[in-house]
């Protein structure tokens, strides 16, 4: 019977070869390349913290559509929009006075705005002030 052989096989990897006076590629080299991205990964950790936190607490006011369109009122109080829907709500439950108001200031701001023209016949209909 033959007398089994061990074969070691062994890699040895060539570094490429560097022109005179350059240096290696050292681990320490390798970690000062990584560092400018740890700072990266850093600020987009934080970023997406802050934008998960406020979609968080935006999502809190969806509960209902007047905290809603009050949140977005207090918001933007210049548009037009946001009084209208939000006096159409107060309107559905009953609070025509302070409907009212609302639907008037969406019309200062644009007295052409129909939506909250016809809304705020509906709500003084409520009211019994039919013009």
């Amino acid at each position: 019977m033959g007398q089994r052989t061990k074969i070691a096989i062994e890699v040895h990897l060539e570094e490429p070869r560097l022109k005179t006076g350059e240096k290696s590629l050292t681990m320490q080299r390798m970690i000062k390349r990584l560092k400018p991205h740890i700072g990266e990964i850093v600020v987009y950790s934080v970023v997406i913290l802050l934008l998960t936190t406020g979609s968080y607490w935006r999502n809190k006011i969806w509960n209902s559509n007047i905290d809603l369109w009050v949140d977005c009122v207090k918001k933007s109080p210049n548009k037009t929009r946001p009084l209208n829907n939000l006096g159409v709500f107060l309107s559905n439950q009953g609070k025509y006075q302070e409907a009212i108001l609302h639907l008037n200031e969406a019309l200062r701001i644009n007295p052409n705005l129909a939506k909250a023209r016809n809304n705020l016949g509906i709500a003084l209909a409520h009211r019994g002030k039919v013009p």
